[in-house]
C-alpha cells in the first residue's frame, strides 16, 4: 500500500512542482516556453533518482533547509515591516500596547480619581 501511495504522490504532486517550474522560469526568462523549464525540471528529477536515493535525499534536506531559511526570513521581514500607522484605522488606540480612553471628570467632590 504504501508504494501505491509514493505512486500518487509522485503522479500528482510531481506533475504540479514541474508545471509550477515552468511558469517560474518562463516568468523570469520569457523567451523560455513554459514547457521548456518544466521539462528539464523533470530530467534533472529522473537523473537525480538514477544516480541514489542518498544524493536525492541530500538535495531534498537542502531544499527543506532553504524552505525553512525563507520561512524565516519573510517572517523576520513581515515583523520588522510593521507601522502602527498602517493600522491607524483598525485600531485608532494604538496597536501593540493600546493607550487607555481618557477618563471622564468626575464633577465636583474635590475627590481625586
Amino acid at each position: 500500500m504504501i508504494g501505491w501511495i509514493y505512486w500518487f504522490a509522485l503522479l500528482f504532486g510531481l506533475n504540479v512542482e514541474l508545471v509550477s517550474i515552468g511558469i517560474y522560469l518562463h516568468n523570469l526568462a520569457p523567451v523560455l516556453p513554459q514547457w521548456s523549464g518544466a521539462l528539464a525540471a523533470a530530467f534533472m528529477f529522473i537523473a537525480l533518482n538514477y544516480v541514489g536515493v542518498k544524493q536525492s535525499t541530500l538535495v531534498e534536506a537542502g531544499f527543506g533547509a532553504i524552505l525553512i531559511l525563507s520561512f524565516a526570513t519573510f517572517i523576520l521581514v513581515g515583523i520588522f515591516n510593521i507601522h502602527g500607522a498602517n493600522y491607524a484605522h483598525f485600531a485608532p488606540h494604538g496597536v501593540f500596547l493600546p493607550a487607555p480612553a481618557p477618563r471622564a471628570k468626575r464633577p465636583g467632590n474635590g475627590v481625586p480619581p
